[in-house]
């Protein structure tokens, strides 16, 4: 897998050394869906994203993109006493672009994910460290341009299985798959 994540890292930078496209950097928020977001699973809540994309027309309605994406996504739950982080995520992107219209522009893409789990502290005691996992996904969005902004939305989804090491509570090394989705709403600035 990492072989894929570097092979696809490559690729960027090659397509994007060797012809200009388009550049674009923004922000928004994250809304957790599914799993993610119930009370028994990850229990995620509202979080944000910073995002940077190149894209590149190969004739007047396809072309390819490529982003990359850091977000995270606080818990949820408020427990008095309890400490916890937020979730984590670090998304490498490349796929393929339609543009509709003029203005509006539909992507798929494969998605290369490295996500951390929050760590949950009682006081100044670590109850669950954070873990780490990579996965595969895959983000379908829309994009509308005004000028030199744009505004949008997409739907990511990735699988990542954490490792925690729960020797301290007498468990040992527990696995545990997370079914990570959200709805992102973006805006920024287009170079």
């Amino acid at each position: 897998m990492k072989k894929l994540a570097f092979a696809i890292f490559v690729l960027t930078a090659t397509i994007t050394v060797e012809s200009f496209g388009q550049f674009s950097l923004g922000s928004g928020v994250s809304l957790p869906l599914g799993e993610y977001a119930d009370d028994d699973g990850g229990s995620a809540g509202i979080g944000f994203i910073v995002k940077g994309g190149w894209e590149k027309l190969l004739n007047e309605n396809i072309g390819i993109t490529t982003g990359i994406v850091i977000g995270s996504n606080p818990l949820k739950e408020d427990v008095s006493g309890i400490d916890a982080g937020s979730w984590t995520y670090f998304l490498l992107e490349i796929g393929v672009l339609i543009q509709a219209t003029e203005t509006l522009k539909i992507r798929g893409m494969l998605v290369r994910a490295g996500s951390s789990s929050p760590e949950i502290k009682q006081g100044s005691q670590v109850v669950l460290t954070s873990a780490s996992a990579g996965s595969f996904g895959f983000d379908i969005g829309t994009s509308y341009e005004v000028g030199q902004f744009y505004i949008g939305a997409n739907y990511t989804s990735f699988n990542p299985e954490f490792k925690f090491n729960l020797n301290s509570l007498g468990a040992g090394i527990v696995e545990e798959k997370q079914s990570i989705g959200m709805i992102t709403l973006t805006g920024g600035y287009i170079f």
